[in-house]
């Protein structure tokens, strides 16, 4: 993975590691994005400031919780 590597060194971790940071649920994994980014604007929660304008926009994107998800390793022959 290579995000800000000049930022960031390499970082090796093991498998059950990993596993278990993309078992995590995503509070908005799955939103309205077509409409949810005007919408936002028009109620000015595009930066929400604290909690409570928080929760708001997450309600107006329509936001479902969804797992992160899982990579499949094979071994090969």
């Amino acid at each position: 993975m290579d995000v800000a590597k000049y930022k960031y060194p390499p970082v090796w971790v093991g498998a059950d590691t990993l596993m278990d940071a993309m078992g995590t649920v995503d509070e908005c994994g799955w939103y309205d994005f077509s409409g949810a980014q005007e919408r936002l604007e028009r109620g000015g929660l595009e930066r929400p400031v604290d909690g409570e304008e928080y929760a708001l926009a997450l309600g107006v994107l329509g936001c479902r919780p969804r797992r992160r998800g899982y990579i499949i390793l094979r071994k090969t022959p």
